[in-house]
């Protein structure tokens, strides 16, 4: 399955410009919901697989100035817990 879904990623790749001119590859949202549809895979699958063949998902495109594609997999890849959001006695 992975296998297959590399290549519909880089299928449904399409390289776009950067506002400095850069071009890289982008997978939009729509892109990753055919995928999702014709594979049986989730998003997250899905942008983990793209993330690793160098195709941006369009959701992350703003953060490649600050992040590399290796730190928004272990992003991608993190849980938080969050535990005693509740307030007591007042607002």
């Amino acid at each position: 399955m992975i296998e297959g879904l590399q290549k519909a990623v880089r299928t449904a790749a399409k390289e776009k410009e950067r506002p400095d001119g850069s071009a890289y590859h982008s997978l939009s949202y729509s892109a990753q919901n055919k995928l999702a549809e014709r594979t049986g895979a989730g998003h997250q699958l899905i942008q983990l697989t793209a993330l690793e063949q160098d195709v941006v998902p369009e959701v992350y495109a703003r953060n490649q100035k600050s992040l590399t594609n290796e730190e928004q997999i272990k992003l991608l890849k993190s849980r938080i817990a969050i535990i005693g959001l509740g307030g007591l006695g007042g607002t």
